[in-house]
């Protein structure tokens, strides 16, 4: 259905009084109801079919709050869940307990997305990839005491198909995440400079 909903599609352009018409191969259809409603049947068919090869990272909470310590377990009337994927639209955010496990659990995606045409964008030759890692040091660890090199996406057969650099820092769905699990990064480099920009840019009004 998608793949019909998007053949033969024309870009209609108009100059002044002369329509032009130009077919178009790539890229979404615009103006088309179905397209995202099939799309959002895809991207949750794509993990939904999959048996995820990795463990996946237990949390914690109760009714009072949130539990804290390095042994929640001990804990009294707390509920475990698993969590491992954040779905919004078409970015998602994986989370791994090991570099060993997001290794192999970001092999296994690439490939099971490639099934329903979709593409994990990964980096090739010197070509930066659009896909980052970020590691979160454990108590008592810092930043530099991880293996943070780029890590190598692997195809079915075990060819390197790209890589995946990490950062120390990004961009999700807005705030910006840091590897120390602070809203510094956030507040301080994103939401203060901007907001001085902004009245920056008014001084020519003044």
């Amino acid at each position: 259905m998608l793949v019909r909903l998007h053949e033969n599609a024309v870009i209609k352009v108009q100059f002044g009084e002369e329509d032009t018409e130009a077919d178009s191969s790539i890229g979404v259809r615009q103006g088309s109801c179905q397209g995202p409603i099939l799309f959002l049947f895809i991207i949750q068919a794509a993990p939904g079919t999959m048996e995820w090869p990795v463990a996946k990272p237990t949390f914690q909470t109760r009714a009072d709050g949130v539990t804290t310590g390095e042994r929640p377990m001990l804990k009294r009337g707390v509920a475990f869940f698993e969590l491992f994927a954040s779905l919004f639209a078409d970015d998602c955010a994986l989370f791994f307990e090991s570099r060993a496990a997001m290794v192999t659990g970001t092999s296994y995606l690439f490939n099971q997305l490639r099934k329903f045409g979709l593409k994990i964008h990964v980096g090739s030759g010197a070509t930066a990839s659009k896909t980052e890692a970020i590691y979160y040091p454990p108590t008592r660890l810092s930043y530099d005491d991880g293996d943070t090199t780029p890590f190598t996406v692997l195809g079915p057969n075990g060819k390197g198909l790209g890589f995946v650099s990490f950062t120390k820092e990004f961009k999700y769905l807005g705030p910006l995440v840091h590897h120390s699990l602070t809203s510094d990064a956030d507040v301080n480099n994103k939401r203060v400079k901007s907001a001085a920009a902004a009245f920056g840019s008014l001084q020519s009004v003044l």
